[in-house]
């Protein structure tokens, strides 16, 4: 079994959290949600601190998105899928 923290932090800022006292603490995985108007500045250097370099290494994406035809959102999660599959 595996322990899903969702909504403990806005934008992935969930870097201070500490459950690993917590009995099954190797089981929680912290999942983030991450949207365009999340993300302040270099894309990528957000998504490698809140995503790639989490303190457990134990994170997922568990919600994203967008509805807009604004080339800066449409930039946004073509970035984002892209460095996903990186």
């Amino acid at each position: 079994w595996f322990y899903f923290v969702q909504g403990v932090s806005w934008g992935g800022n969930d870097h201070d959290l500490n459950f690993e006292d917590l009995p099954y603490a190797d089981r929680i995985i912290y999942t983030v949600h991450k949207y365009a108007f999340t993300t302040h500045g270099d894309y990528e250097q957000d998504w490698e601190w809140s995503i790639a370099n989490h303190p457990t290494n134990r994170t997922n994406i568990g919600e994203l998105g967008f509805i807009s035809d604004s080339p800066k959102e449409t930039q946004w999660i073509q970035s984002f899928f892209g460095w996903l599959k990186k």
